[in-house]
């Protein structure tokens, strides 16, 4: 076995190529030119990734995504009243929009690239499973603050925690009521 230079964002443990792992990303949901269901990164000012993608052995992502929805069971979902629903959330069952800031779950393996620049070994995530499921932001948003710590300011426009929940940037910045410092 050989270590794939990741570890698991739960237990901490090696990632070992050929691994089956789930992939968790933060990304705007939208359609590829075949009218499939993808996610695209959300990219920093700088061209690489704004959120670093995180990487779980499959049984600690199944233990994670168990554990968030009995957490998650009371809390109502919630649905966009102008009904432009693009996915749904695996967690709380509320709407997500297009290129609304939210989580992707791919499910694959990580391999040795084809390509090693600089004669480095590269490794690159390959699908295994087309299937992808999508997290919306709040609930991304507890998963990071109260179990994994995986970035530092998740938000889509500078929106306060109430307003996340609300989903205020559908209505304007500020519309829960409080002054929000956007970004």
């Amino acid at each position: 076995m050989f270590y794939a230079g990741h570890r698991c964002a739960s237990c901490v443990k090696k990632l070992y190529l050929t691994d089956a792992v789930a992939q968790l990303e933060v990304v705007y949901p939208a359609p590829t030119i075949a009218g499939t269901i993808t996610g695209y990164a959300i990219e920093s000012d700088d061209g690489g990734f704004a959120y670093e993608p995180h990487h779980f052995h499959l049984e600690c992502w199944e233990k994670l995504q168990e554990e968030v929805y009995t957490d998650g069971q009371d809390t109502p979902p919630v649905y966009d009243p102008m009904r432009q629903k693009y996915v749904e959330c695996i967690f709380c069952s509320s709407d997500i929009r297009m290129w609304e800031t939210s989580g992707m779950v791919s499910f694959g393996e990580i391999h040795r690239s084809q390509r090693c620049p600089n004669e480095q070994t590269a490794t690159h995530f390959e699908l295994m499973d087309q299937d992808k499921v999508f997290i919306c932001l709040p609930c991304l948003w507890t998963i990071n603050k109260e179990r994994l710590d995986m970035w530092n300011g998740l938000t889509h426009v500078g929106e306060c925690e109430e307003g996340r929940h609300l989903r205020c940037w559908r209505f304007g910045i500020g519309s829960c009521g409080n002054i929000c410092n956007r970004t």
